[in-house]
């Protein structure tokens, strides 16, 4: 896509594609994962074990185990994590200020080809999780 790989030896270049290759793959493999209800049951039977040992509302647990959030419980924000945050803010501020736009020459074939093949992952992966889920 760019022109830093055109006077790339062949090793080079097949190192790069390789690595392209193998972590769209693992991409793949996660987003298509899923555990079996043995597995998920013994997920829960474990946090339930862990919220005993350490006395965590078992409430608390289930609701983490799940990916909700539990009943009652309501975060509020202190004073330090608000200058954590514009502390960090202002790092990151101050740092797109300094930086300049990169001069790259862009190979518009590759980039579309690349759109398109990224297009089809994105449309194969959302019917994975539309099957799934429901997008429930």
């Amino acid at each position: 896509m760019f022109r830093e790989l055109r006077e790339a030896s062949s090793e080079v270049l097949t190192h790069v594609i390789g690595g392209s290759v193998v972590m769209a793959l693992g991409a793949g493999v996660i987003a298509l994962s899923s555990v079996s209800r043995a597995e998920h049951q013994r997920w829960q039977d474990s946090a339930a074990r862990e919220g005993k040992r350490y006395r965590v509302d078992p409430d608390y647990t289930s609701a983490g185990v799940a990916g909700r959030e539990a009943s009652g419980t309501h975060h509020t924000r202190t004073w330090l994590d608000w200058v954590i945050v514009i502390a960090a803010t202002s790092v990151l501020i101050a740092f797109a200020a300094m930086a300049r736009t990169p001069q790259i020459a862009v190979r518009w074939e590759w980039m579309a080809g690349l759109a398109v093949v990224m297009l089809g992952l994105l449309a194969s992966c959302g019917v994975a999780l539309w099957r799934t889920t429901r997008f429930s």
